[in-house]
């Protein structure tokens, strides 16, 4: 699923107005995204973690200053439950 939702979010025309159209549904997502990523290591469940942080990242794009789709809150709690993968070396 969680892949699936980040190769449609590639798909600009479809995924910015599916996005815009159920903000309260993304933003359950990406929370519980967040949520399965935290309680997951690198080492147990590396497809998992990549796909989701993927999916995240590629809904982000969407998430613009004129047109948020995310509160600050969110996007807090999206940083800090990628940041140690996104900054692994």
């Amino acid at each position: 699923m969680i892949k699936l939702l980040a190769n449609l979010s590639t798909e600009e025309d479809f995924a910015l107005n599916a996005f815009i159209s159920m903000p309260d549904h993304v933003t359950k997502f990406i929370g519980q995204v967040c949520e399965a990523v935290d309680r997951r290591t690198i080492e147990a469940n590396e497809e998992f973690i990549l796909n989701a942080i993927s999916c995240v990242t590629n809904i982000l794009y969407y998430d613009t200053a004129n047109e948020p789709l995310f509160t600050n809150e969110l996007r807090r709690k999206v940083f800090f439950s990628f940041k140690d993968f996104l900054l692994a070396t």
